[in-house]
């Protein structure tokens, strides 16, 4: 399993190395900030799999610009973007509607990479007709897990994951964001099988001095700081900045596993 670090602009450079390879990245922010769309361009062009997302989770129940996130695929030409989706208990049906008028909007653009979709339903069966659904359409070669899965609808992510395979012509999972208690990066199975995660959690531990070790159960997770992607480098201190630099390299050591993951990342042809 491939890990992608959510990090404020100004810590970009002191934090994420030059072999972290997997990133996943906001509309928004490329549009908005010159400093985090120069650093991932620059990522871009080395050759690193970068993952163009809408601000969905962050959000909560505002609808995602879709028009600010085409802009962000034409600004950045990132390798793979997730088509929009909504918050909350949204139905198979509108879910596969939205993904196909990005689908609709990505095909008027000079691009070409790799498509994730997202599935989302009003309840479990639900939720298992979106990824079929979504698994018929040629498009789309990689499925995303939401972290709320079993808070939705009271099964295990690994259990969505299952599926999304089971649906898949292409055995590509990426799961959005980390549980609180790591377990699905604990998860040897999970490790195996799916592609990447991203999340901002082990910079956020890190922010509150917390290492972590996957022998040991995660303290409380102490939340996303408010204005998180804009915290002033200047306020970080070294004890932060080491806690922060070690969870991420263990965790990506730990999280890899001996499977080739070039097999789970689609070529791109931009």
């Amino acid at each position: 399993m491939l890990v992608a670090n959510i990090t404020p602009t100004d810590l970009l450079d002191l934090v994420i190395d030059a072999d972290e390879t997997y990133h996943l990245v906001l509309a928004d922010r490329i549009m908005t900030d010159d400093r985090y769309r120069a650093f991932y361009a620059n990522r871009v062009s080395r050759g690193d799999w970068v993952i163009l997302d809408s601000p969905t989770h962050e959000l909560k129940g505002t609808m995602p610009d879709i028009a600010q996130w085409t802009e962000g695929v034409t600004a950045l030409r990132p390798s793979e973007v997730v088509l929009p989706d909504l918050w909350g208990f949204v139905s198979a049906a509108d879910t596969v509607d939205y993904a196909r008028e990005g689908l609709d909007r990505l095909s008027r653009l000079s691009w070409s990479g790799s498509v994730m979709a997202v599935p989302h339903g009003t309840d479990w069966d639900d939720y298992h007709r979106c990824i079929r659904a979504l698994g018929r359409i040629n498009a789309v070669t990689t499925l995303g897990i939401f972290e709320e899965v079993e808070f939705c609808y009271g099964h295990k992510r690994r259990e969505a994951v299952e599926a999304a395979r089971d649906a898949m012509r292409f055995p590509s999972v990426h799961l959005l964001g980390k549980m609180e208690d790591l377990s699905d990066l604990k998860d040897d199975w999970m490790r195996n099988n799916v592609r990447g995660v991203d999340s901002g959690k082990l910079v956020v531990w890190g922010l509150a001095g917390v290492e972590l070790y996957p022998h040991e159960d995660p303290p409380p997770y102490p939340g996303r700081p408010h204005g998180y992607f804009d915290i002033d480098a200047r306020t970080v201190s070294r004890r932060q900045y080491e806690c922060i630099k070690r969870n991420i390299r263990w965790w990506r050591l730990y999280s890899a596993s001996s499977q080739d993951k070039t097999s789970l990342i689609q070529p791109v042809n931009a």
